[in-house]
């Protein structure tokens, strides 16, 4: 496995963890099931993203994409006490216009942040030395008789 690949898979499992968090704090400890989690953190994705690409420090576009995705929250928080929705009704109904809503915020599908800089660009030549692939064993990796 190569150094990339392994950085790239920590990224997206810590990513998906504080979705979980997120999922798992409204669920259990608050006892409101709230799927607004789905679509406000590609809305503070989408934010950020689009704020970094105009030119805006990637520290202000962070914090702007906190305050939108909370927004969301407030959204569904409206809807479940001043409207009188069901909690799951209210969610899921934030989550779908808050992915319709993303789109509008980039323009377009998708926004490439490369060659622009990040909260992460000072950190990118931390494992320069590390090797790109690493390879293990071939006992290790294999333990049945078709490898």
């Amino acid at each position: 496995m190569s150094a990339i690949a392994f950085f790239g898979t920590l990224e997206v499992g810590l990513i998906y963890g504080l979705v979980a968090l997120g999922v798992y704090l409204t669920f259990r400890v608050l006892d409101f099931p709230d799927l607004t989690v789905d679509g406000s953190f590609p809305m503070g994705a989408a934010v950020a993203a689009t704020m970094i690409v105009a030119g805006v420090d990637p520290w202000i576009s962070t914090f702007a994409a906190i305050f939108a995705a909370a927004a969301s929250g407030a959204v569904t928080a409206f809807l479940t006490v001043r409207c009188g929705i069901l909690n799951l009704l209210a969610s899921i109904l934030t989550m779908i216009a808050a992915f319709s809503i993303n789109i509008r915020i980039m323009g377009r599908p998708n926004v490439a942040l490369l060659g622009v800089d990040t909260i992460l660009t000072p950190f990118e030549n931390m494992g320069f030395n590390l090797p790109m692939s690493v390879r293990p064993s071939s006992a290790s990796l294999c333990s049945s008789a078709h490898c």
